[in-house]
Order: C-alpha cells, then structure tokens, then sequence
C-alpha cells in the first residue's frame, strides 16, 4: 500500500494524463494543419530519388529536400543477405563494434555524440 501523500500524487498524475492524452486525441491527424502556420524548413519542390555514379563507382542517391541540414548514409553490399556459410553473423558483429568504445570515448559517448548531431547508431 502507499503512503497517504503517494497515493494523492498518484491520483494527481493520473487524472493530468487522462487529460492530456483526450485533448491530444481531439483533432484527428488528418485535419490539414491551420494556414498561417509555416514549417521550420521550406517544402520540398519534390520527392525525386537523383541516382548517379562516381568515377571510382560508387553510386550515390540523394533527394533536394531544400533545407540546410544534410544527411548521409553509407550502404554497402552487405547485410545477412551477402553473408556465406563461412562468415555467418559478421553482420551482427560488425553492427554490434562499429564505431563503439575506442581510446578516446566510450560506447555510450559515442552513441550520445552521434544522437546530438541527430544521428542514430
């Protein structure tokens, strides 16, 4: 059983929670968003996947999305789809090592770095 002061807290947070998940839950998310209000980034002009290929043939995807901020992906042949009997789960390995704990940081810094700059490992 709680404290008498724990369970009036609890009733508290409880009823604020109700609350705000029914007004959360009152405009539907497929109402259009009100005009006048403006994205933090202009809309993109569209959505087209450009595909070309380096001289040193790497081929590179991108989409304009007319923003300042950038992402990049480096994608491999690899994956469990490319694995052989011989090096079964050297994708899980390398997935699991990658970029973690070295001399100058741990695994959790490196992981907390990365989603600072809004990346995720």
């Amino acid at each position: 059983m709680l404290p008498m002061r724990s369970q009036s807290i609890a009733r508290f947070v409880s009823k604020s929670f109700r609350n705000v998940s029914q007004a959360s839950c009152s405009v539907p998310l497929t109402d259009p968003i009100e005009s006048g209000v403006s994205s933090r980034y202009p809309r993109p002009s569209s959505q087209e996947v450009k595909i070309s290929k380096l001289e040193n043939g790497i081929r590179v995807a991108s989409i304009d999305n007319g923003g300042s901020v950038s992402k990049l992906a480096i994608s491999l042949q690899s994956g469990s789809r490319y694995e052989s009997v011989p090096n079964q789960g050297i994708s899980q390995l390398v997935k699991n090592a990658a970029f973690m704990a070295n001399k100058d940081r741990s695994a959790l810094r490196t992981v907390r770095e990365m989603q600072d700059i809004g990346g995720s490992l």
